[in-house]
């Protein structure tokens, strides 16, 4: 009888792999944040934004500036001791469309995660000012906004009842996205549409808008909306938007209405 045998033969062994080759898109993106100013990547220091709780994903790309001396808005000030400030991409946005001014009541229509109050509170604001902002989900107020100053509100920025007027309504909200650009800009336009018809009910005599819009589908509407109803009436495109976005954002200055 013959017994049966069996060969084995060793398996070539393979070198560890400590991580997987980066994708051509992958390498595009991260030469975009190489050269992208307002990168956290580019910041001088380099901090964490869990420091600053109030900077989420859609304000992550910092860039760290120095305090100033003293601190308008909100009678804050600053000491030697103090970190560096950190400017969200968000709030390089609105300090580019926004001139200087000083506000004494402003509201900010989908606010979370509360960076455009924050850069309002520091620069924007008279030291007796009060900001509102109001959103629909709920948001960590950072320490930096006490309730001296800001007003958090949980609600519809549409269906909620505004029992105040205001000398300043800024909005850098966006509805879901569903990646699918011509149905964005449509939602987009629609949203804002709807938040700025609805501003003329409490925005005072005199008084300055910023709000976000799509540069696609329906973007006219937005354009010509405040044209002869301000004083003002611009359409901006940010340096720090991205230049593939079709972000844009319309700024009115002196309301004839109220």
């Amino acid at each position: 009888m013959f017994r049966r045998t069996s060969i084995h033969f060793a398996r070539k062994s393979r070198a560890p792999t400590f991580g997987k080759k980066k994708s051509k898109s992958s390498k595009a993106w991260l030469k975009r944040q190489s050269l992208d100013p307002y990168s956290i990547q580019n910041s001088q220091p380099k901090l964490s934004s869990s420091s600053f709780p109030h900077h989420k994903r859609s304000t992550s790309s910092l860039l760290s500036t120095p305090l100033p001396s003293s601190v308008i808005g909100g009678g804050l000030s600053s000491s030697s001791s103090s970190p560096p400030r950190i400017i969200s991409r968000a709030q390089h946005k609105l300090s580019s469309i926004l001139p200087p001014r000083k506000y004494s009541n402003v509201l900010d229509l989908g606010c979370r995660p509360c960076s455009w109050s924050y850069l309002i509170s520091q620069t924007y604001l008279l030291r007796s000012g009060k900001i509102t902002g109001i959103d629909i989900l709920p948001t960590s107020v950072p320490s930096e906004l006490p309730p001296s100053i800001f007003t958090f509100i949980k609600a519809n920025a549409l269906t909620h009842t505004y029992t105040s007027t205001y000398d300043l309504i800024i909005s850098d909200v966006s509805p879901n996205r569903t990646g699918i650009k011509t149905i964005d800009s449509i939602k987009q336009n629609t949203l804002t549409l709807s938040l700025i018809n609805k501003s003329e009910t409490y925005l005072r005599g005199g008084g300055d808008v910023v709000f976000k819009y799509s540069r696609g589908e329906g973007k006219e509407d937005i354009e010509n909306w405040g044209r002869g109803k301000f004083d003002s009436w611009k359409v901006k495109k940010p340096e720090a938007s991205r230049g593939e976005s079709r972000e844009g954002y319309v700024l009115g200055r002196g309301w004839k209405g109220g």
